[in-house]
């Protein structure tokens, strides 16, 4: 028996940390494979089928954001069987083209009075955007394999400052390892491009 809690405990954190790798990487193959084909999910913004929102975060990512990288930290997990549940601490970075990236967000109620007040001060063009959020997720075991049933993603706290990349590395000839958001991405050469897709 503890022999299967370890191992589910650690396939749900592999869940989380590849939900992550799926969004930086702009891969919805693999954003794609940490849901059941029948999940949900409830950001606020978007409501519905997890695999749907996996292709609009993918395309939003790249379309707005020249960068993103999440972090996760504590994780609370209940197994309870063939199902589990936990809460997962995360913090979003984002480098945006422009605060308009962030797109109708910027018009929520919860974010449009502080733009308001704000509004000599947010910057122009490329700026940063950080999310403090926790995921919390049910998870369902079918068929021996572990995938996020739904999620509901809550907001903490958000900032936007100015731009938070201190480089470029596109195109700069730098001898530096560079991040990338799609397989040419150093990462891909280590773990393959189906890591955790069966």
């Amino acid at each position: 028996m503890l022999l299967d809690e370890l191992a589910s405990r650690q396939a749900i954190a592999e869940l989380t940390a590849r939900y992550c790798r799926g969004v930086d990487r702009c891969d919805a193959m693999l954003l794609k494979s940490v849901f059941w084909n029948d999940a949900t999910v409830q950001y606020g913004i978007f409501a519905g089928p997890a695999w749907q929102f996996a292709e609009l975060t993918v395309a939003t990512v790249q379309q707005g954001c020249q960068a993103t990288m999440h972090a996760v930290s504590n994780s609370i997990v209940e197994l309870d069987g063939n199902e589990a549940r936990s809460e997962t601490y995360a913090v979003a970075y984002h480098s945006l083209h422009s605060v308009d990236s962030i797109g109708e967000l910027r018009f929520d109620p919860a974010m449009s009075d502080s733009f308001a007040s704000q509004s000599a001060a947010l910057p122009a063009g490329r700026c940063s955007f950080v999310v403090g959020a926790r995921y919390l997720d049910r998870f369902a075991r079918r068929e021996g394999q572990w995938r996020i049933a739904h999620r509901a993603y809550v907001w903490d706290w958000c900032e936007i400052g100015p731009a938070n990349l201190l480089f470029n590395a596109a195109g700069s000839g730098t001898r530096l390892l560079v991040g990338q958001r799609d397989p040419a991405d150093p990462s891909y050469k280590v773990l393959g491009t189906a890591i955790g897709v069966r």
